[in-house]
């Protein structure tokens, strides 16, 4: 495609100079929060149907066996019991909606056979055999009676082991390691033989999850009369995963009602892997037994089996001329997916996909490259964990632009302020496709500077060094990529693109007393979408937020559909918002059309104001919106002639901008983004190795700000679950295969008595590539703060000559690197 296939000038889908808004930018107290807070929500959990049996789920204690076989008998008679299923269950019910003739081998990552384990335990947790009894207690009573004999077999748990031709395939057909085809974007060889610099690096992020306090959970109950399935499950992309498991469990669309309630938490775990399995689990299990089956994860099988964001290896090559701009980087990427093959399907990981969203960051990089491959190991499924891959990349980036710094001899603040990309290149096409759309980067950073009191920090670090304390600052600066584009899914395909692209939608309707009922297909999931979405829709109708009542969740049977679920891949504020705008302008000219007989004018004469239908030339000629509402519904003499009665609109909303991968390989990964600036400073004790946050500094970029103390909670609980898997939340595997870190007492969440409170400024560039001017705002602080906490520690430590590449900064860890590390000469 050319590139006028990138030019926005002319076709920009909002109108920047457009009236001020009410309601947008207040800080509406959140609608949803009185039912969350006295116990009134809606979780999978808190639901029973009549007659409901409980599941409980047997598990692999290895990480890879074969299973030899499973003998079900005394379970079967325990007490409570209803039904019993295996592997060979689900296999013979894929032969039965497939009518392939595979083997359980050939069949073992296909659903809905895979849902149990095929012959082989794959992971450790893994399930192998499910129970469904009259009470939770009794499924998990009978699991002990299920006797299971493996033969434990070598486990993959390394990218070394993956790579070795020598080692056992886990998976029948695939090969444990996946070359990626090169991606190459500009003249990425004439750039490094022209470099001044070249700086390289080898970077390590390891697993860690986002570990929702809502684990996921599932009911389901199959009508054998009617062939209808109605599953209850925490689903993060409903619509999707509502398409897909009508193809996987042989039941059409029509007879397959998917419910999602509220969901305490989403992160994007909730989108993939396990929901799958456990849907088909539960199905089986009800079609076995005619009732409602239910199961609900504990917290073990949660960090066990949930999934987890996938591990990394990333070496990169920069360079950079004299004055210290980047021009180029070479970037080898390696994925630990464990037992999945989701990656095969794309020929590249998602996580891997996912980083072209910040491959470059924020700065006037002319080229880049990018190689490397994904391994399948004997270790948990990867999943979309919150900013799929962006951690790593902007990790590694951030490393390379300190190191390159003291390699030239800068500051870390000046280094980034001759790099970025300036105000007046906006819009400004990154070398692999993506269209950066509206900031001023330069100043986001130059205002956390001087926030945080950054001179004066530096003149007192090497001061402290000199009484004993090692004191650092970080700095770590970025986009934030919002609006993800699935597109980008299929840029290192060599099989097939698919012309994917985003859409979402809204039901909205005025009920006879005038007041608005909103829909929208996107669960609760903690983000404040009821409110954000009635704030939107109130200034469209000019009415209050209280006058609009707002159901999200999703039901397959009443709600529209969506490309995108509970905002997953930061898309709430562009797609689903961009529904309401539509569909609140939709149902205002509607309302303008009934009233201008009764007005006597053109609806264009017209507009909505504080509950009424105003003339514009004439403010004494009105009518209040109960008194339209009641001709659409009753008084239909009065309705003009060609309108329909009724004042229910639903609106689909195709985001103008989603685009295929173009001839180059080149995509628009995501279709807008902020940016932020984060400055950490820490104070590290040599003895112990503990790390102290001390300050925490973010400016972020979201666009227009719809709610602010949602958007402050947003950014702030990302830039914490950030610190975190920097500081020590994360999975251990030892050489076996074997989960560590299985518990909140070994898998360490932080709390507010651990962690720092950062400080938080924003800056506002509104987007001219949503409806609402917002830009996504869910994800990038979590993807950031990794690299600003690494930065600070390495500064901190640079007279002991500590060098970090690796995430996580444990005290154990720390404290090795301190003592087998020298001084700098």
């Amino acid at each position: 495609m050319g590139e006028g296939y990138y030019s926005v000038k002319a076709t920009r889908i909002r109108d920047m100079s457009s009236g001020s808004k009410k309601w947008v930018g207040a800080n509406v107290k959140r609608k949803e929060d009185f039912r969350f807070l006295t116990g009134k929500e809606t979780y999978v959990d808190n639901l029973t149907l009549p007659g409901t049996l409980y599941c409980a789920i047997l598990r692999s204690p290895y990480a890879h066996a074969k299973i030899k076989s499973v003998d079900t008998s005394k379970a079967r008679t325990a007490l409570g019991v209803m039904a019993v299923i295996t592997g060979e269950d689900t296999f013979q019910w894929f032969q039965q909606i497939s009518h392939r003739k595979l083997t359980q081998q050939e069949a073992s990552a296909i659903m809905p056979a895979s849902a149990l384990a095929q012959g082989k335990a794959t992971f450790q947790g893994k399930p192998v055999a499910a129970v469904a009894a009259s009470s939770r207690g009794e499924a998990e009573d009978a699991l002990d009676l299920i006797d299971v004999d493996f033969d434990s077999l070598k486990p993959v748990v390394s990218f070394e082991q993956a790579m070795d031709p020598s080692s056992p395939r886990i998976f029948h057909g695939t090969d444990n390691f996946t070359p990626q085809i090169p991606l190459v974007y500009g003249d990425v060889d004439s750039e490094f033989r022209n470099a001044q610099h070249v700086v390289k690096g080898r970077f390590h992020v390891h697993r860690y999850s986002s570990t929702a306090l809502d684990t996921k959970a599932c009911i389901a109950h199959y009508e054998a009369a009617t062939g209808r399935l109605t599953l209850i499950a925490n689903a993060g992309h409903p619509t999707s995963m509502w398409r897909r498991l009508s193809g996987w469990l042989g039941i059409p669309p029509n007879k397959l009602r998917l419910i999602v309630p509220d969901i305490g938490g989403q992160f994007g775990n909730k989108s993939s892997t396990s929901i799958p399995d456990y849907a088909a689990i539960t199905t089986l299990l009800s079609m076995k037994t005619g009732k409602p089956v239910k199961y609900v994860e504990n917290r073990v099988e949660s960090l066990m089996g949930e999934g987890q964001s996938g591990e990394t290896i990333l070496e990169v090559e920069a360079a950079f001329t004299g004055e210290g701009q980047v021009t180029a980087l070479k970037i080898t990427d390696y994925e630990n997916e464990g037992a999945s093959t989701d990656h095969l399907e794309y020929g590249s990981a998602y996580q891997a996909t996912n980083k072209l969203g910040g491959i470059t960051g924020p700065y006037r990089i002319k080229a880049v490259s990018m190689t490397g491959g994904t391994a399948i190991t004997n270790q948990c499924p990867s999943v979309h964990n919150r900013a799929i891959g962006l951690p790593g990349m902007l990790f590694a980036l951030e490393r390379t632009m300190d190191i390159a710094a003291a390699k030239i001899g800068l500051d870390p603040a000046e280094i980034r302020m001759r790099n970025y990309i300036r105000l007046d290149e906006f819009p400004y096409l990154t070398p692999s496709g993506n269209l950066y759309d509206e900031g001023d980067y330069p100043t986001t950073l130059r205002q956390a500077l001087e926030a945080v009191g950054y001179e004066e920090l530096r003149n007192k670090q090497k001061e402290e060094w000199r009484r004993g304390r090692y004191i650092g600052i970080g700095i770590s600066a970025s986009v934030e990529p919002s609006a993800a584009n699935p597109a980008r899914h299929y840029v290192a395909s060599e099989k097939y693109q698919r012309p994917l692209g985003s859409y979402s939608s809204a039901s909205i309707k005025m009920d006879p007393s005038g007041k608005v009922i909103l829909n929208i297909p996107s669960p609760f999931a903690g983000q404040g979408h009821e409110t954000t979405a009635a704030q939107v829709a109130a200034d469209e109708l000019n009415i209050t937020p209280d006058d609009i009542e707002v159901y999200a969740g999703f039901d397959s049977l009443l709600s529209p559909l969506s490309s995108r679920g509970t905002g997953g891949g930061n898309t709430f504020a562009v797609f689903h918002l961009g529904a309401v705008v539509k569909a609140s302008r939709a149902l205002k000219e509607k309302v303008k059309q009934i009233a201008s007989k009764t007005l006597d004018a053109k609806p264009e004469d017209l507009e909505l104001k504080d509950g009424k239908v105003v003339n514009k030339h004439d403010a004494a000629r009105s009518m209040t919106l109960r008194e339209v509402a009641r001709i659409a519904y009753e008084d239909l003499l009065l309705m003009p002639e060609g309108v329909d009665p009724g004042l229910h609109i639903v609106s689909y909303y195709n985001y103008p901008y989603n685009a295929p991968v173009d001839e180059a390989r080149r995509v628009k990964s995501h279709l807008t983004f902020g940016n932020a600036a984060h400055i950490a400073v820490v104070e590290v004790d040599p003895e112990t190795g503990v790390i102290h946050v001390l300050k925490y500094m973010i400016v972020a970029d979201s666009g227009v700000i719809i709610n602010p103390a949602i958007v402050d909670g947003q950014i702030v609980g990302n830039a914490l679950h950030g610190i975190s898997a920097a500081l020590g939340e994360g999975f251990i595997y030892d050489a076996e295969g074997q989960l560590l870190t299985s518990t909140f007492s070994d898998y360490l969440k932080p709390t507010s008595m651990e962690m720092v409170e950062p400080v938080l400024e924003h800056m506002v560039h509104p987007t001219s590539f949503s409806q609402t001017g917002a830009k996504g705002v869910g994800e990038g602080a979590a993807a950031i703060a990794p690299a600003a906490i690494a930065n600070a520690v390495e500064d901190a430590l640079q007279p002991l000559g500590v060098k970090i590449s690796e995430l996580m900064l444990t005290p154990e860890k720390m404290w090795s690197l301190i003592k087998t590390s020298r001084p700098t000469p």
